[in-house]
């Protein structure tokens, strides 16, 4: 493949079940020699997942050079992928849990913007068992099993009132790296263009959509912990029916060149009751990615530094007990 002048991404796409599921590895010459050189984005549901799949099993460096032709060799095995470029015995790229899990489908060219493609030729591997599916992902202090209901269009939900009547929820689990992958269960709503940021800071946008999720945690006696939360794009947190948390990581929302990537990027105190509590989110997508995560560790191990974002409500506070909240410019006491 070579790119052509102006061109964004050039790949190949595989296991192509159709244009909402596919997986793809393609080359990005504008980021010629980075991390983001050459990239692995499963298309699930409609979208991409672009900004959830960071690490070095999606990502490499490589140099793209301009006005010459690369030569790709894509090796596809189970949940596993090894992209060689320019004849070359090393993997550029290990990509070890394709999204798509071990499935079949056919290969398409694929690219944003134009390329130019030659010589495309595919051989099948010697056959082989399934490769089982993997069990739900778990981790101390990791929420790995939630409830998700149908996906609502913004505007016929509000994301900050508390869900007095959903007609079903869909047990659902979490996996690798920790986060709920809401694109595996719920049909993206892939906007493009994306809505203003004025847009997005009102809320309740035409076309994006929202899920509701919840689970329960039980305690002996009453408990602090530190929420530690990752989300795309934006999220609700409710504590036995009372909001604590609300934040925006869309794409260009917090700045121009904001990319909304995923990661545990907020961390909140929260006090759980005696006996049983709910925990629910609301997360509105409009593209690049659908999921959320929730992670508890003991309030100990907390440091005011961990907490970036503040202020933040805690919803019950038992008596005589101090909880310090992130202020700005400095910290107090309630």
């Amino acid at each position: 493949m070579a790119n052509k002048p102006g061109g964004l991404f050039l790949g190949i796409a595989f296991r192509v079940e159709s244009e909402a599921n596919i997986e793809v590895v393609y080359l990005r010459p504008i980021a010629s020699d980075t991390i983001e050189a050459v990239q692995y984005t499963p298309r699930l549901n409609g979208d991409a997942i672009w900004q959830l799949l960071t690490s070095v099993h999606e990502k490499a460096k490589a140099h793209i050079p301009q006005n010459q032709w690369i030569h790709i060799k894509i090796v596809v095995r189970g949940r596993t992928c090894r992209v060689f470029l320019n004849a070359s015995k090393v993997p550029t790229l290990v990509v070890t849990n394709l999204r798509r899990g071990d499935s079949e489908g056919g290969i398409a060219l694929w690219s944003l913007g134009g390329g130019y493609f030659s010589n495309l030729r595919y051989a099948p591997l010697p056959a082989r068992n399934p490769t089982p599916d993997l069990p739900p992902f778990r981790r101390v202090g990791l929420l790995s099993n939630w409830e998700l209901s149908p996906a609502f269009d913004a505007v016929d939900v509000d994301a900050e009132k508390y869900p007095t009547s959903i007609p079903q929820w869909e047990n659902v689990h979490a996996e690798d790296p920790g986060f709920v992958l809401i694109n595996r269960y719920r049909t993206s709503p892939a906007m493009f263009p994306m809505p203003s940021r004025e847009k997005m800071r009102v809320g309740r946008v035409k076309g994006a959509k929202v899920v509701f999720a919840r689970t329960y945690i039980s305690s002996m006696a009453g408990e602090e912990k530190i929420l530690k939360l990752g989300y795309s794009d934006e999220i609700v947190v409710y504590l036995n029916q009372e909001p604590i948390f609300n934040d925006k990581n869309a794409l260009s929302y917090r700045d121009d060149d904001a990319l909304g990537t995923f990661g545990l990027s907020n961390a909140i105190p929260i006090y759980f009751q005696p006996g049983k509590n709910e925990l629910l989110v609301a997360v509105t997508e409009y593209n690049g990615g659908w999921a959320f995560q929730c992670e508890l560790s003991p309030t100990k191990h907390w440091r005011l530094e961990d907490v970036r974002n503040g202020p933040f409500l805690i919803p019950k506070v038992a008596p005589g007990t101090y909880h310090v909240i992130a202020a700005s410019p400095s910290p107090c006491r309630t």
